[in-house]
């Protein structure tokens, strides 16, 4: 049996105030993620969401919501999916000013 190639994507993002998307993704593969939070500081918040596709109703539900405030330690935040073919995490800034993030998704 051959090992799985693990396929890795990453981007960056400037947060705004409206709700974006960092990354879709349709698959059947299992997939881990990273966000690079290091440009934070004091008086920044930022709303991290995690969603998955209900299949019966034909749209996205979120099941996952994190807000992160101030500067952070440690910077990296893993990202947790649901076994799912269909998901999308998006991050707002709620407080603050906008900042860029990095992030990482692996996919197997």
């Amino acid at each position: 049996m051959a090992t799985p190639a693990i396929v890795f994507t990453n981007g960056t993002l400037t947060t705004t105030s409206s709700e974006q998307t960092l990354w879709e993704l349709i698959s059947d593969k299992y997939s881990r993620g990273y966000l690079n939070l290091k440009n934070m500081i004091s008086g920044d918040t930022f709303r991290v969401r995690i969603y998955v596709w209900d299949e019966q109703l034909g749209e996205y539900m979120k099941i996952e919501q994190t807000d992160y405030s101030g500067a952070q330690d440690p910077v990296g935040k893993r990202l947790a999916f649901e076994a799912a073919t269909r998901y999308k995490v998006t991050i707002q800034r709620t407080a603050g000013v906008d900042r860029v993030v990095t992030w990482l998704r692996a996919q197997v």
